[in-house]
């Protein structure tokens, strides 16, 4: 069953002539991973990637050191399925990857995967791509279809992004034989013959050098099984097939069948071998992965792997432990050690599958991670308002929302099979083949019934006639429920609430929620409002057409034109856009310039390996517009060196050439340039630049994964040992006593103190403070502190600033309150976050804030509920890709953080000292604390100790990869 991607037309069109032959830009969602089926996976030849693609529509690239997403692909792709990717493979060396699935034409797009690049558009099928292979030599590319044939395609030699002599790839043949869809496809490791498989039960060998017979020879399958999946073994002894029902079957190299394996409960769906031939490994609907051992095919192990139904399959090349898997709910990617049946790495997106949604008062919608459909505790998780935009994270009274409405007087909605809803006037019925099993329905106030299925949503009279089809949701529609007069809300499989027009079909709002609780909302014309780090979930996408790849620029790019809340809200509240955009003047088809363009010549490719501890980085930087800053960053932060600059000229676009010697201080550093221009800020991608390994060898800590074959590094190690630089700011007293806290100070210094021990752990060389408490922290010692940052940090250092204080908005603006903060004057005696933004900014080291400035004192106890406080804007200032900086603050938006003598600390710092120093947030248990797990368990103990009052965030700007924060003292 296949799903849509999120695509939601955008009336925006942007100036750039490429985008106005191609495309209108259309608004996507980017939760940083797939938010659909993943139907594919492989590693790449150097193990350091793994590569996957999805009913998203996307292709994703996966750094396995890291374990974080390093790049996203989007092709050519229009409304509805056309786009879904069913099925990828790699040429030898990882030249050219192909995908495939539900493209226009039914076409198979082959990508330089050095430069990601589309350099051929294959077509010949009338159905949808279910299956690629290519021949061991590259020279064939075998492709299977719906349509129950296999082409057989013949391809030059790919160069520097071009094919040798010009020549096209050709269509040689097509082979005809399957009754039905053709499934899978396989070659032999010698490339002497292919494998396929499909629905009509059969297994079918053909010989590649008597391809023009279109002859094959059908291997034996008990009981015409269906056939999922087909593979060689390595060594090429064995071939091997999948069928629904959960069986599996091995034949020879004679053809006989040799095994026929029935102890799997559940229908297969992939099959694949280790690299020495000697294990089985298959995965099922049940997300069980089942190890067989070769030649007996015995039984040797078994355990379930994903929550829900198992997609695909791939051992790391040249190694017998390291295997991926894909699927489940969440469309997660893990990577295991079959040895010891550990799971190493998880790749996986950011949003909260939404499958409940409730209709509360005044435009209040409850919302819930779980499929309920009676009234039960923790039903509804949180609650988001549209009318004021605002998000609850606590959890909310079940009673004070409604759910879906099934019964309306005496007429009753009765599903009376998966495919027909059941009125008193007649009959619903849904399509098996466009829509799918009807999944959610109600009764709306106009007296219709919105039907939510599979893959559509469509509002119906309720004699059965099809009104209209409310287009936006990508696949499974989980809940419908009626709001208000005239209002609709749906959940979806894509990770989506949505709100509708019922009257005209408009949609109006999409609201999308991570896990982290960060949260956007937009309208399709791409106003919106989000929390701090919300904005980084969605972009305009341009597609230049079937045979490129394309465009993706993050929504934050044009922030000072979108970010909008008061007209979003405007739409909402008129329950039209249009109109309303109109109304208040915006011009909504207004040109909106394109950003600049960055191309890299040195590194061309995106990772190099290099000796010494240097590189060399030249780049290239063309606009439309006035090119108004451009940054060199190395970890995130800015290269502060000499660099060499020459004009430069591109298709009428001017711009500059820069050449930068760069000092590495680390193994493995990310570089990455920021430009900023009238059209917007962009990002390049980014470039991997790692030391040879005998030039990094010593030092640091082993943090392998420490397999048979040597897995790579998490992280970079330093090649000289950093320094910290501690800055420690708490205030409990105040000249104005009535707003004293009662433990911000001891916070400080215990902060102090378990930053102090690092200095005896050997992976900081020395650790430097600064620490101001109560009188000594007043405006003007806070700003000298962030002076002692400028004068003494260098690249290689860790600067943290951790600040407990209180904080308020005055306007639009944010305040730290000092000492000696007058709340009569505050504007003039409160410290302003740019007050110290710009000098932060322009730190080599990377920073950390541990910002406690939402401090309201003791639970329960609110001091300064007179005043208005949500650091937000200051949280998305901070962090951003041009600040640069790494914050965790103790609480998110108007929420208040709170201290108690029970925990002896605020709760954000009892949960980083006990993260940190007792080393409860190491989960690799390698001794040191990152800030992936760092961040992960100081959400979850604060939420514990303040009862689901308090929730941190993190802010982590896109250019910061990974950062190591401590050791477990």
């Amino acid at each position: 069953m296949f799903k849509n991607t999120i695509i939601l037309i955008s009336l925006l069109l942007f100036t750039t002539s490429v985008a106005l032959a191609q495309s209108t830009p259309e608004l996507v969602l980017e939760p940083y991973g797939h938010s659909e089926i993943v139907r594919d996976i492989s590693f790449t030849a150097d193990r350091e990637k793994v590569v996957s693609v999805s009913e998203d529509k996307t292709i994703r690239i996966w750094d396995v050191k890291s374990g974080e997403l390093q790049k996203t692909w989007w092709g050519y792709a229009e409304e509805g399925k056309d786009g879904r990717l069913n099925a990828m493979s790699f040429s030898a060396g990882d030249k050219i990857l192909a995908v495939g699935g539900y493209l226009k034409g039914n076409a198979v797009r082959l990508i330089d995967f050095a430069k990601g690049k589309q350099v051929a558009t294959l077509k010949g099928h009338t159905n949808v791509v279910t299956s690629l292979a290519f021949s061991p030599d590259t020279k064939y590319l075998a492709t299977a279809s719906a349509d129950q044939t296999i082409n057989i395609w013949y391809l030059p030699v790919l160069q520097e992004g071009k094919f040798e002599g010009d020549e096209k790839p050709k269509l040689v043949k097509t082979l005809k034989g399957h009754s039905a869809e053709v499934y899978s496809l396989a070659f032999s490791p010698n490339g002497k013959y292919l494998l396929s498989g499909g629905m009509d039960g059969s297994v079918k060998l053909w010989e590649i050098q008597k391809l023009e017979e279109g002859k094959s020879f059908d291997l034996e399958v008990p009981k015409q099984q269906k056939i999922t999946s087909v593979g060689f073994s390595p060594d090429g002894q064995w071939m091997v097939a999948a069928a629904l029902g959960g069986k599996i079957m091995v034949w020879n190299t004679a053809g006989k069948l040799d095994a026929f394996l029935t102890d799997l409960k559940a229908s297969v769906f992939d099959l694949t071998f280790s690299p020495d031939s000697k294990k089985l490994v298959s995965l099922d609907a049940t997300g069980r992965i089942t190890v067989f051992e070769a030649p007996v095919w015995r039984l040797a192990k078994s355990w379930v792997a994903h929550e829900g139904i198992g997609v695909a399959l791939a051992f790391a090349p040249e190694n017998n432990r390291v295997l991926a898997s894909a699927g489940g709910k969440e469309n997660r990617i893990h990577l295991w050690d079959i040895e010891r049946g550990r799971k190493l790495r998880t790749f996986e997106g950011e949003g909260k599958v939404l499958r409940t949604v409730a209709a509360g008062e005044n435009m209040n919608v409850g919302l819930g991670t779980k499929l309920s459909v009676v009234k039960t505790k923790h039903a509804v998780e949180m609650a988001f308002d549209f009318l004021n935009l605002q998000m609850d994270l606590q959890e909310q009274d079940i009673y004070a929302f409604t759910a879906e409405v099934h019964r309306k007087g005496q007429n009753v909605l009765f599903l009376e099979d998966p495919l027909t809803l059941k009125t008193k006037y007649g009959q619903i019925k849904v399509s098996a083949d466009q829509d799918k099993a009807i999944a959610a329905y109600t009764w709306l106030e106009n007296g219709n019934v919105a039907v939510g299925t599979g893959s559509s949503l469509k509002i119906y009279t309720p004699s059965g006639e099809e009104v209209m089809e409310l287009k936006g949701h990508s696949g499974k529609v989980w809940r419908t429920v009626p709001f208000k007069e005239k209002y609709l809300l749906s959940a979806g499989a894509d990770q989506t609430c949505r709100l509708w027009n019922v009257e005209t079909g408009e949609l109006l709002a999409t609201l999308f929620v991570t896990k982290g609780g960060e949260w956007v909302c937009w309208s399709p014309l791409g106003y919106y409002e989000a929390s701090a780090g919300g904005e980084q979930y969605i972009g305009w996408l341009i597609n230049k057409g079937e045979d490129e790849m394309s465009e993706f620029y993050p929504l934050k790019t044009y922030r000072e034109r979108y970010h909008q809340p008061e007209v979003l809200k405007a739409i909402i509240k008129n329950g039209e856009a249009d109109a309303t955009v109109q109304n208040l003047g915006l011009n909504i088809k207004e040109h909106v310039s394109t950003p600049a363009e960055i191309d890299w010549i040195t590194p061309s490719k995106t990772n190099l390996r290099v000796k010494g501890n240097k590189v060399k980085v030249t780049f290239e930087v063309v606009s439309e517009e006035p090119i108004n800053e451009v940054k060199l960053l190395i970890n995130g932060r800015e290269v502060n060196v000499e660099k060499q600059e020459e004009p430069t000229e591109r298709n009428g676009k001017a711009g500059k050439k820069l050449s930068f010697q760069v000092p590495l201080t680390e193994s493995r550093s990310d570089l990455q340039v920021l430009v900023r221009s009238s059209g917007g800020m962009i990002l390049s991608e980014k470039r991997l630049i790692e030391l040879d390994r005998n030039e990094s060898e010593s030092g640091g800590n082993n943090t392998s994964l420490e397999l048979d074959v040597n897995m790579p590094d998490l992280a970079g190690k330093p090649l000289v040992k950093p320094d910290i630089y501690l800055l420690s700011i708490g205030v409990s007293k105040y000249a104005q006593s009535q707003y004293n806290l009662q433990l911000a100070s001891v916070d400080a210094q215990a902060i102090t103190d378990m930053y102090t021990a690092q200095s005896e752990n050997g992976v900081f060389s020395k650790v430097n403070v600064r620490q101001l408490t109560d009188e000594l922290a007043t405006k003007d010692e806070i700003l000298k502190g962030i002076g002692w940052l400028a004068e003494n940090v260098e690249q290689k250092d860790l600067v943290v600033i951790f600040i407990a204080s209180h904080g308020i908005n005055i306007g639009s603006d944010f305040y730290v309150l000092p000492h000696d903060a007058d709340m009569r004057n505050p504007t003039k005696t409160a410290l302003k976050w740019q007050d110290f933004a710009h000098t932060i900014s322009k730190l080599p080291a990377r920073v950390l804030m541990l910002v406690d400035a939402c401090n309201s004192g003791m639970l329960g106890v609110n001091q300064l509920s007179d005043l208005y406080h949500d650091p937000t804007e200051f949280l998305r200032g901070m962090s951003s890709e041009e600040t640069g900086v790494v914050i965790m603050s103790a609480s998110t938006g108007k929420e208040s953080s709170y201290e108690h003598q029970d925990w002896g600390h605020g709760a954000f710092t009892f949960a980083l000292l006990e993260g940190i120093r007792d080393g409860k947030a190491d989960v690799s248990n390698d001794q040191l604390v990152s800030l992936r797990e760092l961040d992960l368990y100081v959400a979850e103990k604060v939420s514990e100790l303040t009862e689901g009052k308090q929730h941190p965030t993190t802010q982590k700007p896109s250019t910061i990869s990974s950062l190591m924060l401590g050791k477990v003292n």
